[in-house]
């Protein structure tokens, strides 16, 4: 059960990662990671992009 839950919170991030423009091979490094990616692969992603990381959901920055 623990590793569906897993991939549902990966399939959501990857989702709002392609939303706020992330590249294709970004995504696919995500999928390739699967259960292994952390919070902090997330974090660093979204840094890249312009938003903050807030309880597993992106939050566009002022001014972007």
């Amino acid at each position: 059960m623990t590793e569906n839950v897993e991939w549902m919170i990966l399939g959501s991030m990857i989702s709002q990662f392609a939303e706020v423009g992330a590249k294709p091979w970004e995504l696919r490094l995500l999928a390739l990671k699967g259960g292994r990616a952390s919070t902090k692969d997330f974090a660093r992603m979204a840094v890249r992009h312009g938003c903050d990381m807030r309880g597993f959901r992106l939050v566009p920055k002022e001014g972007k």
